[in-house]
């Protein structure tokens, strides 16, 4: 819910074939009218929206991630305005491979932190989590690698003292056999 009491649902659509966008869209509180639906175009493929999240301005900030094709995902994060236009967007990549954005948070500064799995070639996936300013700007990144497997990030938050928690898991190796991953990410993003 926004402050105006208004829902945000967020998902992907198909437009046709096999090309499918991410969307957004604002829905009156009070009778469930439509106010505005907003499609990110991305790519001709599969494209995905993994978790969003309302800033204190009433910003909708969505992420996941744009299918190139052949395995190679990118994160997308997206800020849509409270009127329902783009504010701004980042994508992000790491070779040609999977990278996709799996949480959302904001601070009380409206600064954006996104957290999700990127391949790193030889330490298959690792947690990426990147911090942008309130207008898109990125203001650090950081990768770990829990114990040379894939790690995939399920949530993300930002403590009152500004430090960031991400926590998911770890495959070991092991058939059904992940450990939980938690980590803490200083206010200087290391």
């Amino acid at each position: 819910l926004d402050s105006n009491g208004d829902v945000i649902i967020a998902g992907h659509h198909q437009v046709s074939g096999a090309d499918f966008d991410i969307f957004l869209k604002k829905l009156n509180g009070a009778n469930g009218a439509t106010v505005w639906t907003y499609s990110y175009t991305g790519t001709s493929s599969f494209d995905q929206c993994a978790d969003v999240t309302i800033d204190a301005n009433d910003n909708v900030i969505a992420v996941g991630g744009v299918d190139y094709g052949a395995g190679d995902l990118d994160y997308v994060v997206m800020s849509v305005s409270p009127s329902g236009t783009l504010n701004w967007d980042d994508q992000y990549f790491f070779g040609s491979a999977r990278d996709f954005a799996n949480a959302v948070t904001v601070d009380a500064s409206n600064n954006v932190y996104v957290t999700g799995e990127s391949n790193a070639g030889a330490n298959a996936l690792d947690y990426y989590t990147l911090k942008y300013n309130p207008t898109g700007g990125i203001l650090w990144n950081y990768r770990h690698d829990g114990n040379g497997q894939d790690d995939s990030p399920k949530d993300i938050i930002v403590a009152p003292d500004g430090s960031t928690y991400v926590v998911g898991e770890s495959y070991r190796g092991l058939i059904d056999d992940d450990d939980i991953l938690l980590i803490k990410i200083s206010t200087g993003g290391t």
